[in-house]
């Protein structure tokens, strides 16, 4: 790999993370329909009787 190509990738503004995070978060929950869970609020929770999964998606902190 050559340093011409890198990618610098800049902090997103305040405006633009909400909809980033949608994005991100519908990404996400997209690839994981395969395996059976499905997005509830900030949550991926797969459809199980036996055993409980759950992905937080978690936005505090850096």
């Amino acid at each position: 790999m050559r340093w011409e190509d890198l990618k610098v990738y800049n902090q997103l503004t305040k405006e633009e993370l909400k909809p980033a995070f949608k994005d991100f978060t519908k990404n996400v929950a997209d690839n994981l329909k395969p395996f059976g869970f499905f997005l509830h609020g900030r949550k991926l929770i797969p459809v199980s009787n036996d055993l409980l999964h759950v992905i937080h998606l978690d936005t505090r902190g850096s």
